[in-house]
């Protein structure tokens, strides 16, 4: 190949190539290229339709003299049988793919161009063509997910703050009940009503704090993937009157959403537990229409995020650095 012009099309914005003249002529002769097509080789000042170079196609070979740029090299004459795109007894894995659409100019990506301005051209590879990679990129990046210092979760301390929590309501409330049926409340009694119902508000004061530091360590696992919000804000804002309305459906179903976009892009947390995005969302709708639906759906949704948390905190480290998401 090195004694023959080297052959680039673009096509709806990838650059295909290097080409020989034989297998341009078979791509015409095809209909794989069309005179529309932008095609360049070293020599040439731009990028120019196929129409314009002389004997690619019969038509334009007989109208005369070639439009070509200066220097650019010609194909040669079309001939029945001409050899087809192969390397090493394989067919080349990417040829140019019907016609090119109207403005395919504007879209024609020239070759890289060394310091002597001469087209280094993409690498080749067992037959295979390398294309560009500047135009897209990989929707499954692997990589390995970057690991905070996130301490692990107990689920166990939130639920037994609620239970002893409920469990002291209910004896304060019995007691505060049976006292009420005496003509003279006895002040033992009021006592124990009074303990009872201080011990059960202390212990849904631990359940709430231990919630939002769960919440604060769920959203600080995402905090180096590219989270949208901080773990701070995450739970600062909910102690904002009336906006914290809006701000739990940000907190809460927003991190089931990013946990499972997030985690996606990395190898080793692909397959780690996804978070059920309809019982967030439906923990923070009823939180504001049916509340006591709403404080039972907390177990699972306190549950999931736990969950997630460990597997973070308890994951091997790995040796790859992390993979940017798209």
């Amino acid at each position: 190949m090195s004694q023959q012009t080297q052959w680039y099309v673009s096509q709806e914005g990838q650059q295909l190539g290097p080409y020989t003249d034989e297998q341009m002529v078979s791509f015409a002769q095809g209909g794989n290229i069309t005179r529309q097509s932008m095609v360049w080789a070293e020599g040439m000042a731009d990028w120019l339709p196929a129409a314009q170079i002389n004997g690619l196609f019969p038509a334009a070979a007989a109208t005369g003299p070639g439009r070509a740029a200066p220097g650019a090299a010609r194909p040669a004459a079309a001939a029945r049988g001409a050899a087809q795109p192969a390397a090493a007894g394989r067919a080349v894995a990417t040829q140019p793919a019907g016609p090119s659409r109207a403005g395919a100019a504007a879209t024609a990506v020239r070759p890289t161009q060394g310091p002597a301005g001469r087209s280094s051209g993409p690498a080749t590879s067992r037959g295979h063509q390398t294309q560009p990679q500047a135009h897209t990129q990989s929707q499954t990046d692997a990589g390995a997910f970057p690991r905070p210092p996130v301490p692990v979760a107990s689920f166990g301390m939130f639920a037994g703050a609620i239970a002893l929590g409920l469990v002291f309501g209910i004896i304060g409330g019995v007691v505060f009940f049976m006292a009420m049926k005496q003509a003279q409340p006895d002040p033992a009694m009021m006592i124990v009503v009074t303990a009872c119902l201080s011990v059960a508000g202390l212990c849904m004061l631990l359940a709430q704090i231990f919630g939002m530091i769960n919440l604060y360590r769920a959203w600080l696992c995402l905090s180096r993937a590219g989270a949208s919000i901080s773990p701070g804000m995450a739970v600062g804002l909910l102690f904002v009157p009336v906006f914290n309305i809006y701000w739990s459906f940000r907190a809460f179903y927003g991190f089931a959403q990013e946990w499972n976009r997030l985690t996606y892009y990395y190898e080793d947390t692909r397959r780690g537990p996804k978070m059920s995005e309809g019982l967030f969302l439906a923990f923070c709708i009823l939180g504001l229409v049916l509340p006591p639906v709403s404080f039972i759906l907390i177990f699972p949704v306190m549950s999931s995020m736990c969950t997630a948390i460990n597997f973070i905190a308890r994951r091997p480290l790995h040796a790859r650095g992390p993979v940017r998401p798209r």
